[in-house]
């Protein structure tokens, strides 16, 4: 039995990511490999969903994802990049601005787990951490679980994360943790 066809007996695996802040510094630097070599080795398995300032088309978060692969070094499989292009979806709004949520609430409907992603400068954690449970139930009732502090904490680690490897190893752990991603490592050794 692979790993992809064994029963899941742990938490409920996240059915969308969405990313605050996926036009800045840190996705073009490191999130977008990140997501693509996590969609190379086949464990990335739900849609990605942007959220950031920039008025942007979807064609044009594409164009900037691939760029961003292609500028870290990474060769590009164009098998791979178009199941990943495919996942991305893009919204753009102020995120003090409530009809923001609203416009990801539509994006996510009918999606049951949600996992937010921060990659936006600490001084907006709040607002989004308190605006994001708006959008979905799960969301709200999850977030209130983890706290502010520990939220907070998992993605400043991700951002200090000193180079490619260890922002890939980070987000990996992340996505395992919110289980964004199928577990590539045994839960044990986690």
């Amino acid at each position: 039995m692979s790993r992809a066809d064994a029963p899941n007996t742990g938490p409920p695996q996240a059915d969308v990511l969405v990313i605050f802040g996926i036009t800045g510094d840190l996705a073009r630097v490191m999130t977008f490999r990140s997501l693509y070599l996590l969609e190379a080795r086949g464990i990335l398995d739900c849609p990605v969903v942007g959220v950031a300032f920039e008025d942007w088309s979807l064609e044009q978060l594409v164009a900037r994802a691939r760029t961003s692969i292609v500028d870290t070094g990474e060769e590009l499989d164009e098998a791979v990049f178009e199941r990943f292009a495919k996942r991305l979806s893009y919204y753009h709004g102020d995120f003090n601005d409530a009809s923001t949520y609203a416009e990801v609430a539509k994006a996510i409907e009918g999606k049951s787990t949600p996992v937010f992603y921060l990659e936006i400068p600490p001084s907006l954690f709040g607002t989004v951490a308190d605006s994001a449970p708006t959008v979905n139930t799960r969301a709200r009732d999850s977030l209130r679980r983890v706290g502010r502090t520990a939220r907070a904490l998992l993605v400043a680690a991700v951002r200090q994360a000193d180079g490619r490897a260890q922002h890939q190893a980070a987000l990996e752990v992340v996505a395992q943790l919110a289980h964004v991603a199928r577990p590539a490592v045994p839960a044990e050794y986690l």
